[in-house]
């Protein structure tokens, strides 16, 4: 069975763009535009996901609040890679200190990095 991931994006090109490179890496992905819904499927389903990228800004629920929720599942082999446009100090220094948070992927960013990112969560789900 393939691991899911969740894309929580609110950019439909950038949401399509990370689900191709998904599948290409042999995830199953479900992605959303907003908030509500990202936070709607983590608290349903969210022990189903491997993975999740976040968009920090959304309409209708940030990032901040999605990683928190994340972060309270009981598995504990859970990663996000935050997606973003702008970091701030303190926003920056909230996310390193995150355990769920594996990366931060700064837009624009390029199909190539993102495509090493999920290599890298895969070997860490099969280590």
């Amino acid at each position: 069975m393939k691991p899911r991931v969740l894309i929580a994006e609110d950019e439909g090109v950038i949401r399509r763009m990370l689900e191709e490179l998904c599948e290409a890496a042999g995830f199953a992905p479900d992605s959303v535009c907003e908030g509500e819904a990202a936070y709607h499927l983590l608290s349903t389903m969210g022990n189903s996901y491997s993975l999740a990228f976040i968009d920090i800004h959304m309409k209708g629920w940030s990032g901040i609040d999605a990683i928190s929720l994340f972060g309270l599942l009981p598995d504990t082999r859970k990663f996000i890679i935050i997606v973003t446009g702008y970091l701030d100090d303190e926003l920056d220094q909230l996310l390193r200190e995150h355990p769920n948070v594996m990366r931060v992927l700064m837009k624009p960013f390029r199909t190539d990095h993102v495509a090493d990112l999920l290599h890298e969560a895969m070997l860490l789900f099969h280590s």
